[in-house]
């Protein structure tokens, strides 16, 4: 479980956390998706 901001410190926050802990199913609400690619990430 991952609890805080997506972008914070930058927009691939997110993707060290899958990998750092090998994460198989990636659940997270729209919003942050929306974050995600406002950060310019190619989803």
């Amino acid at each position: 479980m991952f609890e805080g901001i997506p972008t914070y410190p930058d927009a691939s926050r997110f993707w060290q956390v899958i990998d750092k802990h090998q994460v198989n199913s990636f659940y997270t609400a729209p919003t942050a998706i929306r974050a995600l690619m406002g950060a310019g990430m190619d989803l």
